[in-house]
């Protein structure tokens, strides 16, 4: 009962689903019911630390040697959901927590603490872990946890194109019929520009589950994006048969369905449309109904807002006015907060709304506010600290414009801050891409010991 009401109440107040959750596994921890509604409200909600201790207490309580594998499986999932908000030592624990799902026996964990902490996650994976890796997808009997370590191995290892197909190729000749197997490896085929097999792969999947969202909703991306090196009538059929798969999707749900699953189905027609046929109002209406109908979708909103600020507004040209621009901000802004009042602890919408701010160029100061908010709610977070530091960079070459004295307090904080949170982005992400030309006068600035040009 209490994991239904926390089930319930996670629609309007995080915190309270939380609570109730807790008390569920404490009451109930060996019941599968109420761990997989738990761990599935940790995974959505991305919070790996509650996920964590709530799943741990589940697995403790646990003496039946055959569950242990699917509560780590769990456990796994939730780490890779926030894989981009953890540091790099507990991302080695969610590898753990992979090779447990897999089947690795605890005591065989030793063997591989030494590639844990020798092998860098931007580095290369040793032969004895890709063996083992692999020959827990074998055996296995978990298709989630096969699909959790494909997935793993495609985007969260040091990338390698053999070892990747081996471990799909291994995972679909024992489960041929799964949609996330069908449609990552999909993926991964058109990654490498194989068109007949990623079309093959996606056919597939759309055969097996016409009625998942998923395998449409890719399949139409990837028809969408099969466009370069194409005749502009072939572009159109594709789009166009990319729109069909999408609006099928939608049309086929009836009223009776749930309105979270009911509002899904409006985001991705919508989201579809906005990306690769955007007009001024049919996306609109598709992402007012999908929250209409749940307006605690933080998805949802975050599409919406984007399509608003990044679509419409270039698209108005000469009109966007800056009377034009300032009622479309104003829009997007109480679109983002709204969002925020039904989920403050969101950092996909704090990580939007600071966006915002930073673009519109004169709102420094809560684009500052609302990115420390995410910043501190995920620490690691590549995307947040490169908005920051857009943020900062920004302000540092007005304040450039504004003094003119060469040892301005103010301009020479904000340097500092720059350089800070460039230096932290490259150490969170370092093969990700850096702008050189904005990095240099800085660090040229702080080494001859002034503030501004001349």
């Amino acid at each position: 009962m209490l994991a239904n009401y926390a089930t319930v109440m996670a629609h309007n107040s995080v915190e309270k689903a939380q609570e109730l959750y807790n008390r569920a596994v404490a009451t109930c921890p060996t019941d599968e019911n109420v761990s997989a509604a738990a761990a599935s409200f940790f995974v959505l909600t991305a919070n790996y630390t509650g996920g964590r201790k709530c799943i741990q207490r589940m697995i403790d309580a646990v003496t039946d040697c055959a569950v242990t594998p699917r509560l780590y499986g769990k456990l796994a999932w939730l780490g890779v959901v926030c894989w981009d908000d953890l540091a790099p030592p507990v991302r080695q624990e969610c590898l753990q927590h992979l090779l447990l799902a897999l089947g690795l026996e605890p005591n065989n964990l030793s063997l591989f603490s030494t590639l844990f902490q020798a092998t860098s996650l931007n580095g290369s994976v040793g032969m004895v872990f890709k063996q083992n890796f692999i020959a827990g997808i074998s055996s296995s009997p978990d298709q989630d946890t096969v699909s959790l370590a494909c997935y793993v191995a495609q985007t969260k290892l040091p990338h390698d194109g053999r070892f990747i197909n081996t471990c799909y190729k291994t995972a679909l000749g024992r489960f041929s019929q799964s949609t996330t197997l069908l449609v990552n490896y999909a993926k991964f085929c058109a990654d490498y520009a194989d068109v007949a097999l990623a079309r093959k792969y996606y056919a597939t999947a759309f055969r097996y589950s016409h009625k998942d969202s998923r395998s449409a909703d890719c399949y139409a991306e990837y028809l969408a994006f099969l466009q370069e090196g194409e005749q502009q009538r072939t572009q159109r059929e594709q789009l166009v048969a990319g729109e069909s798969l999408a609006r099928y999707q939608m049309e086929r749900i009836t009223r009776d369905s749930s309105s979270h699953v009911w509002g899904q189905t409006f985001v991705l027609y919508g989201k579809y449309l906005a990306t690769f046929m955007p007009s001024p109002t049919v996306p609109v209406v598709l992402f007012e109904e999908a929250l209409k109908q749940n307006a605690a979708d933080s998805r949802a909103t975050a599409l919406y807002g984007s399509f608003l600020w990044n679509v419409c507004l270039p698209a108005l040209g000469t009109r966007s006015t800056a009377d034009v621009k300032n009622q479309l901000a104003v829009k997007v802004e109480a679109l983002y907060q709204k969002g925020l009042s039904h989920q403050p602890q969101s950092t996909l919408l704090l990580t939007s709304l600071g966006s915002l701010y930073v673009s519109m160029g004169n709102r420094f100061d809560d684009a500052v506010r609302v990115l420390e908010q995410a910043r501190k709610l995920s620490p690691h977070n590549v995307a947040v600290n490169r908005l920051l530091c857009a943020a900062f960079h920004d302000e540092w070459m007005k304040q450039q414009k504004r003094v003119t004295v060469k040892t301005d307090s103010r301009l020479q904080t904000l340097l500092e801050a720059t350089r800070q949170l460039y230096e932290l982005s490259v150490q969170l992400d370092p093969l990700g891409p850096v702008d050189i030309g904005k990095v240099l006068p800085i660090c040229s600035a702080r080494a001859s010991g002034r503030g501004l040009g001349g």
